[in-house]
C-alpha cells in the first residue's frame, strides 16, 4: 500500500539531511513558514536563508518520530526533537508540526515547539 501523497513529500523534507538545497526543493516558490512564535518567513529562497542560519546555531537535529496522519492537504506529525547544542550537550524536547501541502510541495509549515532549552546558557 502507498503511503498517501502527502505523507511522502514531508518524509522528504526529513530526509534532506544536511544539504539546504534539497531541502528548500521541498517547499514551493511561496511558502510560508513559521517556527514557534517567531514572525512567518514567506518565500522558499528565505525559507532557505533562515535554515542555513538556524544550523550554525546548533551542530545537529534528530527527529523521533512519534506519529504522523494525513486529512486532506495537511500533514501532522508529532515527535521529540534533540538538538545537539554548539557545546556537545543534547536536548530533547517534544515538538509538532504542521504542514499544508500542495501538490509535491510544502506550501505552509508550522513548528509548535519550545526551543528556549536547547539555547539557554
Amino acid at each position: 500500500m502507498n503511503e498517501p501523497a502527502g505523507i511522502a513529500v514531508v518524509e522528504r523534507l526529513f530526509r534532506s539531511g544536511r544539504s539546504l538545497d534539497d531541502y528548500a526543493a521541498c517547499f514551493a516558490e511561496d511558502a510560508v513558514y513559521r517556527f514557534g512564535n517567531a514572525p512567518p518567513i514567506r518565500g522558499r529562497a528565505a525559507i532557505r536563508e533562515a535554515a542555513a542560519g538556524f544550523r550554525q546555531r546548533v551542530r545537529g537535529v534528530r527527529h523521533a518520530m512519534q506519529g504522523m496522519w494525513e486529512s486532506h492537504n495537511t500533514v501532522v506529525c508529532e515527535m521529540e526533537m534533540t538538538y545537539t547544542r554548539l557545546d556537545g550537550g543534547e536536548v530533547t524536547v517534544p515538538c509538532c508540526d504542521v504542514f499544508r501541502v500542495d501538490g509535491d510541495t510544502i506550501q505552509e509549515m508550522r513548528v509548535f515547539v519550545d526551543a528556549t532549552p536547547v539555547f539557554a546558557a
